[in-house]
């Protein structure tokens, strides 16, 4: 919806050394869709007025007829879900102002503007322009966008997704990342997760691996390319204890490894509102050691015979794809 009202705005009188009369005003709203309950022109020049202590528009009108004039317009619209106003002066007042307000509704921004205008308006010009001189229309200030990332942040994010050679077979893992951002540059991980156990036969039994892992990680990457959206690139340390269980056999036992892996992942982070946050992490370790679980005759106790073998538990490279939900903790 877009509202554009032409009509006299009520302002006081102002009187005394060095104050000048009141202006012709006139005022020219538009609202984005999203912005609809944000005040039209007539609401506005109405708190304006009250403001400033104005009477009634009429008489307002009456006294400011002849007084020099001012073009004001206002465009309210919502930038990553916060309101926003721009407001640009042309006349005898030129100037232009940028107001943000992350409010669940437009009227704080509302009151913000019309008290920013009566300011505005309101203001003694430091020179008087010669009747010829035409003034150039001023050019609207940008709003610089403030990154979602910049400063110090933390999140705490459920996190899950496929994993190839941890276990042997693909897997799915899930656990809890705790990220830590010092600025839009450099971050910190601290990850726990599951890795579910899979099965592999070896006659006359089976051995089921499974893979519990905390990894540890430093992130940097340049400014955000827009202010809820950024990419790092990460280095990687990984340990867990990997637990392989024999089933069927003559003896079935359970045995737990050390497990140490290190190597590198790229992130890609997505904030919404500045609160709720999305990211993807794809990631590449090798493991330290080659890690395999035995399972040995229950006669002779040696590697060979029936009943006897080997599961290779890790391969040479372990890649995971984690996507993680989570919510900002400050």
């Amino acid at each position: 919806m877009s509202l554009s009202v032409l009509g006299a705005v009520g302002l006081l009188t102002l009187t005394g050394a060095g104050r000048p009369a009141s202006l012709s005003t006139s005022m020219d709203v538009h609202r984005a869709p999203d912005a609809a309950d944000c005040p039209d022109a007539s609401a506005l020049s109405s708190a304006i007025a009250s403001i400033l202590g104005a009477g009634n528009e009429e008489r307002t009108q009456s006294r400011s007829a002849s007084a020099p004039g001012v073009e004001v317009r206002v465009t309210f619209d919502r930038v990553q879900g916060d309101y926003r106003a721009a407001m640009v002066l042309q006349g005898a007042r030129t100037g232009s102002r940028t107001l943000i307000d992350a409010g669940p509704t437009c009227a704080a921004l509302g009151h913000a503007v019309a008290i920013a205008l009566s300011l505005l308006l309101e203001e003694t010009p430091t020179t008087t322009p010669a009747p010829s001189a035409k003034a150039a229309p001023p050019v609207p200030e940008r709003p610089r966008p403030m990154s979602g990332f910049s400063g110090f942040s933390g999140f705490l994010a459920p996190q899950g997704g496929p994993w190839w050679g941890a276990v042997g077979r693909a897997s799915w893992g899930a656990g809890l990342a705790l990220e830590a951002r010092l600025g839009g540059h450099l971050s910190f991980l601290a990850t726990g997760e599951q890795v579910l156990s899979q099965t592999t036969a070896l006659p006359p039994g089976t051995v089921a691996v499974s893979l519990r892992v905390a990894h540890l990680a430093a992130c940097a990457g340049p400014d955000a390319a827009a202010d809820f959206f950024k990419i790092s690139a990460c280095a990687v340390g990984s340990g867990g204890a990997l637990q392989g269980q024999g089933r069927g056999f003559a003896t079935s036992q359970s045995a737990t490894m050390s497990w140490w892996a290190a190597g590198g992942a790229v992130r890609a982070e997505a904030l919404l509102r500045r609160r709720w946050l999305v990211a993807l992490t794809a990631s590449v370790e090798v493991p330290l050691h080659a890690y395999t679980f035995s399972v040995a005759d229950a006669d002779t106790g040696s590697d060979a015979g029936a009943g006897t073998g080997k599961v290779s538990a890790t391969r040479d490279t372990v890649e995971a794809l984690q996507l993680g939900l989570g919510i900002r903790l400050w």
